[in-house]
């Protein structure tokens, strides 16, 4: 009877560890989560005051609130058009995990087409206050939108209309489900993974997957985007050599998408933009010349 009283203590103890140890995870993956999916990066005040230091001539920063306080984003508009003139063409960007609008300069700088720019900084990152998540973000990209038709004297269902979306890594994921909300031109898509949960599992494990609160679907958000009608154009551009982001996100996206275009390029997932930047500026002026 001792004996089986002590063989049953025993294997308690590991099951109380392997408890202890679930919760741990389970506490660290959910109070992570912010600073991990999005890694959070802050201006000094000279960016935000004189943004033509980095951006064309031109460029204003446009200020707005949301209930996570003071935001403010970047307008590039067309090279050669007045700031205050609205744009016939107009690129809303959403950046990546540790990424801010202002990393996009040099290739909005150098983009040969003549759509304008706005360059999104999500809450919390850059010069913005608040706490980035699906909801606000999405929340604040609607409302810089917004602020930008205001500033321009058109309205924000115009506006739309001549917006498209470019999406880097986790910004396909906050660019889609912007553009799900409303009618867009189209969309480009670098590095887009299928869902946050698959990411997750793909670099981490499936015990910190499953504590996921931020659960971007970019298979479902795709789905409603391309149910708009008429169907927006929408390519992904995806990196061969990409281990962060495999390759086979991209095309499973593709295939349950028919009519979205994929693109492979010989790139890893941090060199995407600079590798592929022929592919990604040949998808958007394709957007750009549509009628």
């Amino acid at each position: 009877m001792v004996g089986a009283v002590a063989s049953a203590n025993v294997g308690a103890v590991p099951a109380r560890a392997v408890l202890v140890v679930l919760v741990a995870l389970a506490l660290c993956a959910t109070g992570c989560q912010e600073r991990l999916i999005h890694h959070q990066r802050r201006y000094t005040p000279e960016a935000v005051e004189t943004p033509e230091q980095w951006l064309p001539a031109g460029s204003v920063a446009v200020r707005y609130a949301t209930d996570q306080g003071a935001q403010v984003a970047f307008y590039v508009p067309p090279r050669g058009a007045p700031a205050d003139a609205a744009p016939e063409r107009l690129w809303m960007a959403f950046g990546g995990n540790g990424g801010v609008a202002l990393d996009l300069a040099e290739f909005v700088t150098t983009y040969p087409g003549t759509a304008g720019f706005l360059l999104f900084d999500y809450p919390g990152h850059g010069a913005n206050a608040g706490t980035p998540g699906p909801a606000t973000i999405r929340a604040a990209a609607l409302a810089a939108q917004t602020a930008l038709a205001t500033r321009l004297g058109v309205s924000t269902e115009t506006l739309a209309r001549r917006t498209a979306v470019l999406g880097i890594s986790l910004g396909c994921a906050t660019g889609l489900q912007f553009a799900a909300a409303q009618p867009v031109r189209g969309a480009v898509l670098v590095a887009p993974f299928t869902t946050m949960f698959a990411e997750v599992r793909h670099v981490t494990c499936w015990c910190l997957a499953i504590f996921l609160t931020h659960r971007y679907d970019n298979l479902s958000t795709l789905a409603v985007l391309r149910a708009h009608a008429p169907p927006p154009p929408v390519s992904i551009i995806h990196g061969e050599a990409d281990r962060l982001i495999p390759p086979y996100m991209g095309r499973d996206l593709a295939a349950a998408n028919p009519g979205v275009r994929l693109i492979s390029v010989l790139a890893g997932h941090n060199d995407v933009i600079g590798i592929g930047r022929s592919a990604i500026v040949t998808e958007m002026q394709a957007i750009d010349v549509a009628p």
